[in-house]
């Protein structure tokens, strides 16, 4: 399958004049953050984050003070190989190695797009080879808004991002469906051939 694609009218953009970092910060037991995520809650190659902790299992660190909103997108700069970025429909903190990213959409960057730049395989090349760090390799935010890459208009990100969504939708209503089929199967396996 291909998608043909009138490239002519896109423009080269640095990622970093057309998104900006939130770094507001809380304390999240004084202000009552009820969630954080860590690096553990976000899949790999998943464009949304669906698992978070709570602040009073003990296991947060002091670092986790930068706010996220819903809609806005993490994207974790350690070890940036392992692709986890996604977008969050809920409210918490990061800890300090976690960007929490807006577009400028006056600036011509559709926020629905911004996950899908994140995630794309040349952006994560260009992430390894600018990470600084031989044990725990860094995506440092200064050499993360160097990089560039071509921008569609507005109407072109919003059909993109649209066919993009719809296939990151059906990929999770299928590995939903697996889970629940497997739960099923393991369920009639054990009534049947397990039980006394």
């Amino acid at each position: 399958m291909t998608l043909h694609v009138d490239r002519s009218t896109w423009k080269c953009v640095r990622l970093g004049d057309v998104i900006r970092r939130s770094r507001r910060q809380v304390d999240p037991i004084e202000s009552g953050v009820e969630r954080y995520v860590a690096g553990g809650h976000i899949d790999s190659e998943s464009l949304t984050i669906e698992r978070w902790g709570d602040p009073s299992d003990g296991k947060m660190g002091s670092t986790f003070r930068y706010v996220f909103e819903p809609g806005q997108v993490l994207f974790v700069s350690a070890r940036p190989y392992l692709r986890k970025s996604g977008v969050v429909d809920f409210s918490g903190v990061v800890a300090d190695k976690t960007y929490v990213l807006d577009s400028h959409r006056e600036r011509g960057l559709l926020l629905e797009l911004l996950p899908l730049v994140l995630s794309s395989e040349r952006f994560l090349a260009f992430a390894a080879a600018e990470a600084t760090g031989s044990m725990n390799p860094r995506l440092l935010w200064g050499p993360m808004q160097r990089y560039e890459f071509d921008l569609p208009p507005m109407n072109e990100q919003k059909r993109i991002a649209d066919l993009l969504w719809t296939i990151e939708r059906h990929r999770l209503s299928v590995a939903c469906a697996h889970r629940a089929a497997c739960a099923v199967l393991r369920h009639v396996r054990a009534s049947m051939f397990e039980g006394g």
